[in-house]
């Protein structure tokens, strides 16, 4: 088949995958679009994941999927090996992420395998993982989780914060839809280059590609500064996006990308502070928009509402309701008796209800 490289054009391609496949491959100046087809209820080639992912860097900058909270269940399908496929044809990307290729990289990037020791520590998960974009139990279907597994899903992230901060947002996202049986539209995103210091103090990008002929360094395959989650309910006009610093050793930065309003999401109860676990904070959409200029790619979200809550607008509609009816009541002179309504505020009753 032939590959057409130079942008503008279009290629499209089929891989196999038990029952998955990914096609619709169209390259642009930005980056290559791939769609991840998988099983699911309805359709039995279904578009699951939306990858935009950049060919020359050999990097990912972004998924789109939705979490299907009413079909969603707790099933944890056998993990496959991961597949670059032919999206990494000038590294062995596999090889790239094995622990001693990563500690032969780092050496170099750092200068000695001293300096490199005191930042990867495997014993304590403080090594580059393979950090899925989307994650595997977002999936409905096995061949959903499974489709996961392709190399154009995964960042190199920190694997003490890939269970850390970053899998506790997963969780609460995810329960946010499953709980409440709603459907949630998620990019998922990285963005920048993390650094450590080499032995003369100097701060260095990391970059864990390598030739794959000469094993020479690259500038591909890149640790991202920092991953983000913007997380959309289209029903009821919601959204919130989330950030979290892919650096175990980086102090709290002392400028965020958007004023932190996490305080102000109900949801978002896991410790956001803890460095170690990485820091992570909370941004109205809108704002991440205009601070990262690759995000006018998305769909313009308008003036989306806090994701303070589910469903506000409901909440907001339903508790007028019950106040105008109560409202019609006394003016009528009926006096509710206990046994004709709950003992609880109204209000407090729908809240309940509804989140």
């Amino acid at each position: 088949m032939n590959i057409l490289l130079s942008f503008g054009f279009i290629l499209a391609m089929i891989i196999s995958s038990r029952g998955s496949t990914l096609a619709n491959y169209d390259i642009n100046e930005v980056c290559s679009r791939i769609i991840i087809r998988a099983h699911n209820l309805i359709n039995i080639n279904a578009p699951f994941i939306d990858v935009c992912h950049n060919d020359i860097a050999s990097e990912t900058l972004y998924t789109l999927h939705t979490i299907d909270g009413p079909n969603l269940k707790s099933n944890n399908a056998k993990d496959p090996n991961w597949r670059p496929d032919q999206f990494y044809p000038n590294i062995n990307v596999d090889n790239c992420y094995k622990q001693l290729e990563q500690n032969k990289t780092l050496d170099i990037i750092l200068g000695s395998q001293q300096q490199r020791e005191q930042f990867i520590r495997p014993s304590k998960d403080m090594f580059f993982a393979r950090g899925h974009l989307t994650p595997k139990v977002d999936g409905v279907t096995d061949d959903e989780q499974q489709a996961t597994f392709y190399f154009v899903n995964a960042i190199p992230q920190w694997h003490v914060i890939n269970r850390g901060n970053w899998q506790e947002l997963e969780k609460v996202v995810r329960a946010l839809a499953m709980n409440n049986k709603i459907v949630l539209k998620v990019y998922t995103g990285a963005y920048g280059v993390t650094t450590l210091p080499d032995d003369k103090g100097i701060y260095k990008p990391i970059y864990l590609g390598k030739d794959r002929s000469s094993g020479n360094l690259m500038n591909v395959l890149p640790a991202p500064k920092l991953m983000y989650k913007v997380i959309i309910n289209e029903n009821v006009g919601t959204g919130v996006a989330v950030v979290t610093i892919n650096n175990p050793h980086e102090y709290k930065p002392t400028e965020n990308l958007c004023t932190d309003v996490c305080k102000q999401i109900s949801w978002i109860t896991f410790k956001i502070d803890n460095i170690t676990a990485g820091y992570t904070y909370c941004c109205e959409v809108k704002q991440l928009y205009h601070a990262l200029p690759m995000l006018s790619r998305f769909p313009d979200p308008g003036n989306l509402r806090l994701m303070q809550a589910l469903f506000p607008a409901m909440v907001s509609a339903v508790t007028s309701l019950v106040t105008a009816i109560l409202s019609i009541a006394d003016v009528e002179g009926i006096e509710a008796s206990s046994e004709s309504i709950a003992a609880k505020d109204p209000k407090e009753m729908m809240l309940n209800a509804l989140y």
